[in-house]
């Protein structure tokens, strides 16, 4: 696939010099012709075509329903145009200066696609290309159209340009987005340079980036060929030294961890990293680090006890903790009171202390009431107050 990918993108590259033509060509793209295969297959196939061929800018495409309209408005029927006056003249309508045609079938096991540029003007094929290819359908989209239509163009190419025999291409790739291409001196682009048209004989290619080990080297072009140069570029090492209390603490950066005490200096890739430094009951310091190649980046820090804080927290807690207990317990006595009372008052009815035994029967109720909603309030700010103990145990890096 990774192939596949790589013939596209030449493609798609391949004609990109021709943007500094003042006059790019006109052409309109037909249907093409199934045979073997269905209308609708040869249809998915034909409007890849035409995409990889607007994507090149080698030549201004016509886009497909601006040419159904104008044939449609002429009368002209499209199915079974395949031969070349009838291409010509569907040109001529179309007042486009190419044609691009052709025919996609299946025979046996194999595929086919071919493709062919018929000059509007002089009637003549400018240029053609065929694929043959074995295997699953899904592939002639993936694959066949690409590189059916990549020979399609460097035929044309290499016609058109024959009158500039002193020029080659070079196509550079590298793996880092973000790097600088320089070509003799003049930077030309980042990550992918695109295809260089550059006067044949050596040039100096750079490619640099602040976290990466330039590349520097010269690339010699010949007359009408294309150089490609994929470069996997090397991370450049950077350094960094730890000094602080205390001195026995951890750190972690870039996937390294170790104490501080006798890290010495460590290599780094250069970068962007995250430093922490911790230690037990002390809260850690971070910090952000940007090192560059063949640098040495010096760190100081001077962590924090957080004991005093966690035994705040802690004795908080415990406090927290009984004043929901008692809470609890006065809520239930309360409770039990109430409902010894309501017993009494039943029982004694009709006697002179029922009024007593209603009244305290009440008030217990209401306390237990109350009390409930005390416990609660209690319950939730300890269970806060644990969460928050816990995080500050993390936080601190207190061993379990």
């Amino acid at each position: 696939m990774k192939h596949n990918i790589n013939l596209l993108l030449v493609v798609f590259l391949f004609a990109a010099s021709a943007l500094c033509a003042q006059n790019k060509p006109t052409i309109a793209v037909l249907g093409l012709d199934p045979a073997g295969i269905s209308k609708s297959e040869a249809q998915v196939l034909s409007n890849r075509i035409r995409s990889l061929l607007v994507n090149t800018s080698y030549f201004r495409v016509l886009e497909r329903a601006n040419m159904e309209s104008i044939l449609t408005e002429q009368g002209f029927q499209q199915s079974g145009c395949t031969s070349d006056d009838c291409l010509v003249e569907a040109g001529q309508l179309l007042g486009v200066q190419k044609m691009l045609a052709g025919s996609v079938g299946k025979f046996g096991t194999v595929y086919t696609i071919e493709l062919r540029i018929i000059d509007v003007e002089s009637g003549k094929i400018e240029s053609s290309s065929s694929y043959d290819y074995r295997g699953e359908m899904e592939n002639l989209l993936l694959e066949g159209a690409p590189v059916a239509l990549t020979g399609l163009i460097q035929k044309d190419r290499a016609a058109a340009a024959s009158g500039n025999a002193l020029y080659g291409y070079l196509l550079v790739e590298t793996d880092v987005a973000e790097a600088d291409i320089v070509v003799d001196g003049q930077p030309t682009a980042k990550g992918q340079s695109g295809l260089l048209r550059l006067p044949t004989g050596t040039h100096r290619l750079t490619v640099r980036h602040e976290f990466y080990i330039p590349f520097d080297d010269e690339v010699t072009l010949t007359t009408g060929d294309t150089l490609i140069r994929r470069l996997q570029l090397m991370h450049a090492q950077g350094f960094l030294t730890l000094h602080g209390e205390p001195d026995k603490a951890d750190y972690q950066v870039a996937g390294l961890t170790g104490k501080v005490s006798g890290s010495g200096r460590l290599r780094i890739p250069a970068g962007n990293h995250a430093l922490e430094v911790f230690s037990p009951y002390y809260y850690p310091f971070e910090q952000e680090l940007f090192i560059k190649g063949d640098t040495t980046v010096a760190v100081h820090f001077d962590l924090i006890n957080g004991t005093s804080d966690l035994q705040n927290r802690q004795d908080w807690h415990q406090r927290l903790l009984w004043g929901s207990v008692a809470s609890a317990g006065l809520t239930i006595a309360a409770a039990l009171l109430a409902n010894m009372y309501y017993g009494k008052y039943k029982a004694a009815e009709t006697s002179n202390q029922a009024a007593d035994y209603k009244n305290l029967t009440q008030t217990f109720d209401q306390a237990t009431k109350i009390l409930s909603g005390i416990t609660v309030t209690f319950s939730i700010v300890t269970l806060w107050n644990w969460i928050k103990t816990n995080n500050l145990k993390k936080e601190l890096h207190v061993p379990r």
